[in-house]
């Protein structure tokens, strides 16, 4: 009975096992590994001590600074907005323990990454052992492990991981005669991740997979049902509606603001170089000032996958595996040109650029590194079981180099998960004395206090003018603990300086996003981002100070479309119930006829 069981578990245990065995040092540590891990695990904390009073979650942090307190900081509407609501809602939902929280969602997105890849080589016709080894392949590779624990950028992490399971529900759903809830969901749940996590990955990410789709297509041809082309884009718009709250400011208001001004570049570092990606092993610079980031390619499994893939190409046996094997090398030759050429990017347009740093795309590559695999497991499992004796040496010899590869892969990810020291020295940034937590619980002390790991600027601050100078002295301060539980409102007094000249404040957000009233209006911008001021009436001490949530046409289309993506999706789920429904009627009604 347990040989039976474990047969028919077996994929499901080895591929659960090897996510359990990346996400280790998330499930079985309490480290806090690089600052931004633990200012994304702050960020949720945030979120879960502000989400629950709204219908939408809040846009914005207020807290007293690394330099001096900053209210309506609008990171959450420039910044995986969705995804640290997520992380808060399931912290609320384990009582408050934000560690914990993303401790499931780090298994989850993980899991997600393995069976994405492991559910298209099934549907590819990979056999369920060798299906395994593509997964392998990327969640093993150097820059996916770096992303979590090396960068620690929670936001980018989760994009990567779940962008396999949305290329796989997708699949299935143009694959599969008759709509499935569990594909729709599984669908559903990864593209409203994906879409809501990190604005650098959906931009990239997006446009990589749609060129190779594309091309893909136009090479292969396949035959594909337009009604089920219809299916993926009725679950699919929906659901990106959903975020919509978040996407529509991002979308019409990321221009204006700080980080936009001063991050629309691509500066080539000393990671982007063709000897330190394919490195075969794991290797940092000595002028990295990050300890553990790793952007090697998953250097062996390139290896075996262009030495058996090039059978596709060179013997007619495996004439169907030639075109895509083909598109996939110049995919990754273009992507790796984008790496590591640093003249390519002043052709780049518009949002493209604003990856900041080439080796980001490591991602990519490690994809179609993974895609490669795919299509030489292909070739390996075509290769004739009865053959003479030559035939079934090299099909040996084939089955124990993947072996080999997959023992190093795993091995060199071992190393890199538990031996490398992730958790950053202190440094300076700027100004400011930036320290890491050897226990990440210790960064969740307030939601109004940043943790000593915090070095971001007020990078969403606003840009759009008329920009206005205010003299020293000039300044009013609301105090980030009178604003609202929710954190998007607040109506205060505050000591202001006397006058009609314009005053300075703490104010970060621009006014499409936040109106300011009561006793003085807002007349522009001063030069580092802040809204400026003046009383309504000249006079001397304190004002009445209102700021709320605009009502602009950013907001409220945003919040319209996340309304009107879950009555869609709503409506959706309530349909297919009633015809699945109707299905079991009517195969009951034929069992029970004469």
């Amino acid at each position: 009975m347990i040989r039976v069981l474990f047969g028919r578990c077996r994929h499901g245990i080895i591929g659960s096992s090897i996510v359990v065995f990346v996400a280790g040092p998330v499930l079985f540590t309490n480290r806090g590994l690089n600052f931004d891990f633990t200012n994304g695990l702050w960020l949720g904390h945030v979120q879960a001590s502000t989400i629950g009073s709204g219908v939408f979650p809040s846009y914005f942090l207020n807290t007293f600074g690394t330099v001096a307190s900053e209210v309506f900081d609008p990171r959450f509407a420039f910044y995986g907005g969705p995804l640290y609501a997520l992380l808060g809602e399931l912290a609320r939902v384990l009582g408050g323990d934000v560690v914990v929280a993303f401790d499931v969602l780090a298994v989850g997105f993980i899991a997600f990454a393995y069976f994405g890849l492991y559910w298209i080589c099934r549907q590819l016709s990979i056999s369920p052992g060798y299906s395994h080894v593509v997964p392998i392949a990327y969640v093993t590779s150097a820059y996916y492990i770096t992303i979590l624990y090396g960068r620690g950028d929670v936001a980018e992490f989760a994009a990567v991981s779940v962008l396999p399971m949305v290329l796989a529900a997708g699949l299935a759903l143009l694959r599969e005669p008759n709509w499935s809830p569990k594909t729709t969901v599984l669908f559903a749940t990864a593209l409203v991740i994906f879409t809501g996590s990190h604005n650098i990955s959906l931009v990239w990410g997006t446009s990589l997979v749609a060129v190779l789709l594309v091309v893909l297509f136009v090479v292969v041809r396949p035959s594909v049902a337009w009604r089920r082309v219809i299916r993926v884009a009725v679950v699919a718009v929906p659901t990106v509606m959903l975020n919509g709250w978040f996407l529509v400011p991002d979308l019409l208001y990321g221009h204006d603001t700080v980080i936009a001004a001063t991050s629309k570049r691509v500066t080539a570092l000393f990671f982007d170089s063709f000897p330190l990606l394919l490195n075969p092993l794991r290797a940092v610079p000595a002028a990295s000032t990050t300890p553990a980031l790793f952007v090697q390619i998953p250097v062996w499994m390139l290896l075996w996958a262009l030495v058996v893939g090039g059978a596709a190409v060179t013997s007619s046996r495996f004439r169907s595996l030639r075109r895509p094997f083909l598109v996939l090398i110049v995919m990754f030759g273009f992507v790796l040109g984008l790496i590591t050429i640093p003249g390519v990017w002043r052709s780049i347009p518009g949002p493209w650029l604003y990856v900041q740093f080439p080796y980001r795309l490591n991602s990519y590559l490690a994809l179609i590194v993974s895609a490669l695999v795919g299509v030489a497991v292909l070739v390996a499992q075509r290769m004739p079981t009865a053959a003479p004796d030559t035939g079934r040496l090299l099909r040996l010899v084939v089955r124990a180099s993947l072996g080999a590869v997959c023992a190093m892969s795993l091995a060199l990810c071992a190393w890199q998960l538990w031996i490398p020291r992730t958790l950053a020295y202190p440094t300076i940034s700027g100004s400011l004395h930036v320290t890491g937590y050897a226990n990440r619980y210790d960064a969740m002390a307030s939601i109004y206090t940043v943790p000593t790991s915090w070095y971001a600027a007020i990078d969403y601050a606003n840009t759009s003018g008329p920009i206005i100078a205010v003299s020293p002295g000039r300044e009013l301060t609301i105090d980030p603990e009178t604003i609202d539980n929710h954190g998007d409102s607040v109506t205060t007094v505050v000591q202001a300086p006397p006058g009609s000249g314009p005053i300075g404040t703490n104010i970060a957000a621009g006014p499409y996003l936040v109106t300011i009233g009561g006793d003085v209006v807002r007349v522009g911008t001063s030069p580092d981002g802040f809204a400026v001021v003046q009383r309504r009436e000249p006079g001397t001490g304190p004002v009445l100070i209102t700021v709320n949530t605009a009502e602009s046409l950013g907001v409220v289309a945003g919040r319209v479309s996340s309304t009107v993506g879950a009555l869609l999706i709503v409506g959706l789920a309530l349909y297919h119930a009633s015809a699945a429904r109707n299905t079991r009627t009517l195969r009951r009604a034929d069992r029970l006829r004469p």
